[in-house]
């Protein structure tokens, strides 16, 4: 018999050892924290469903992040833009793949792609960012939330969207994106 109640949220974890004995296995999105550590010290049978991080000691089921640039980078080539833009996260392996895709399948094509890193940057910087670029541009945007971002920067400067910047962002959030 299997217990298949109790959620464990990492947001929630208390630091409290964890043991093969308060729970089956875990099916989780871990992120760099004690937690993941501690449950693959644990031996506690898991699965880790985020690629934010490696390194974690935990199985992964993971998106093909590379070709998600990639696609996107296709999205964009097929009406003729000529400049391109990411906006991510150096920080994360996600973010980090998505551009190796975008940046590699436009370079094959002799395009560059100008990056911008949210982690780095203040939030003020954006909209001037997005100013100075060569228009119309394609902008791919790390995630949903960088996407929402780009455009409010649009929205902020007086940007049309997507006349001026064609704006693509990843992962269908639904509390962004509204389905």
């Amino acid at each position: 018999m299997h217990r298949a109640e109790g959620v464990l949220y990492a947001g929630e974890y208390d630091g409290k050892a964890v043991s093969p004995r308060d729970f089956d296995g875990l099916l989780g999105c871990f992120y760099s924290n004690p937690l993941a550590r501690q449950v693959a010290e644990a031996g506690v049978p898991a699965v880790n469903l985020s690629s934010a991080v490696g390194g974690i000691g935990l199985p992964w089921v993971l998106v093909d992040n590379v070709r998600v640039g990639r696609m996107a980078a296709e999205h964009f080539l097929k009406p003729g833009f000529r400049h391109y833009a990411y906006i991510g996260y150096s920080q994360r392996l996600l973010s980090r793949e998505r551009l190796e895709g975008f940046r590699d399948t436009l370079a094959e094509r002799g395009q560059e792609v100008i990056e911008y890193d949210m982690g780095d940057a203040e939030p003020l910087e954006l909209p001037v960012f997005l100013e100075r670029l060569p228009k119309p541009v394609a902008v791919f945007c790390a995630n949903d939330v960088a996407g929402e971002r780009v455009l409010s920067a649009c929205e902020s400067v007086g940007l049309a969207v997507p006349e001026q910047v064609a704006v693509l962002g990843v992962d269908d959030d639904e509390s962004i994106c509204g389905f």
